[in-house]
């Protein structure tokens, strides 16, 4: 299913109130997210393409490339989706959303690193058993299993320290790389939407 909203290539920024001893600014800005098919052909790296634009179960593709897979959950709240956010999904911004960030944990090392988006409106009627099945189980085991799934296509973007995305897939991590490729698209179940946003780290790029 493809979507029907017109390219995203905004930068959402906040600055923060400057101090009065006048410290400077710091600025958390959205990235700039594209369909992958607006990118150059040698935009998006080989090792980052076969990741970014795989369609079926990342979950099931991570287990199958390491050892050892486990989900450690940093987030999970009712909070306002970004203003990108939002705009993806076709929800008012002062709508509620569950938002949820994962590390995904391969060999003991941090392979990719998942943001969620699930509209308040989402999790009723046929899917409000989804409320109670989140917990440390990936979302994509869930996500794949229903018969009913579309997905839309693959938006991507090249994330820097000063954008939310990268700030949010690096928590907890000592020496982070300095850029990050992601993705993010579109779940459909049962005619309603939810959005996914997955961070690779270089070690999930040499598999």
């Amino acid at each position: 299913m493809v979507d029907s909203i017109a390219i995203i290539a905004i930068e959402e920024c906040t600055l923060k109130t400057v101090t009065a001893n006048h410290q400077a600014n710091n600025s958390t800005c959205s990235a700039k997210w594209l369909y992958h098919w607006e990118l150059s052909p040698f935009a998006l790296p080989r090792a980052v393409r076969d990741w970014a634009l795989y369609r079926d179960s990342m979950t099931q593709r991570l287990k199958q490339a390491s050892e050892t897979f486990r989900v450690q959950i940093l987030k999970q709240q009712w909070q306002r989706p970004s203003n990108s956010e939002a705009l993806l999904l076709g929800l008012m911004p002062a709508s509620k959303v569950l938002a949820r960030d994962v590390h995904l944990i391969c060999n003991d090392e941090v392979w990719v690193a998942g943001h969620s988006i699930i509209p308040w409106s989402s999790l009723w009627g046929k899917l409000r058993y989804m409320q109670g099945l989140l917990d440390n189980r990936p979302l994509g085991e869930i996500l794949f299993r229903n018969p009913t799934l579309k997905r839309g296509e693959f938006q991507v973007a090249l994330l820097k320290p000063e954008h939310s995305e990268y700030q949010w897939a690096v928590r907890d991590i000592d020496k982070p790389p300095e850029e990050l490729w992601g993705r993010r698209s579109l779940f459909y179940l049962h005619g309603k939407s939810l959005m996914v946003s997955e961070v690779f780290f270089p070690e999930v790029l040499t598999r």
